[in-house]
């Protein structure tokens, strides 16, 4: 299935927002239509490359992810982003005494 191309926003908002509530509702409607199109290419990719792993990175509560196997949360640290990616790609986790070993 190729990519949507449409927008839940329809158009690219004209004029100027007025209240808060506006912008809480614009905000809010990008935010949505972004979780959309992730999903979407998520799904494409697949469908193009099923060995592939799709890791996604999210910020705040990244409800939009909660589905995905693979999922990274800002702020991130070191060892977490070299962990998640390593079990994606299905290698074996590295330890502290192995990665003193390759220092060396």
């Amino acid at each position: 299935m190729p990519l949507l191309r449409t927008s839940l926003l329809g158009a690219e908002p004209a004029g100027t927002l007025h209240s808060l509530d506006e912008l809480f509702a614009l905000a809010s409607a990008m935010e949505q239509e972004a979780a959309t199109r992730y999903g979407e290419l998520a799904e494409e990719m697949r469908t193009r490359r099923p060995s592939l792993p799709v890791v996604f990175l999210a910020v705040g509560d990244g409800e939009w992810v909660s589905g995905e196997r693979w999922v990274l949360r800002k702020p991130l640290a070191g060892r977490s982003l070299i962990d998640t990616l390593q079990a994606a790609l299905g290698r074996p986790r590295e330890t502290a005494t192995r990665r003193s070993a390759q220092k060396v």
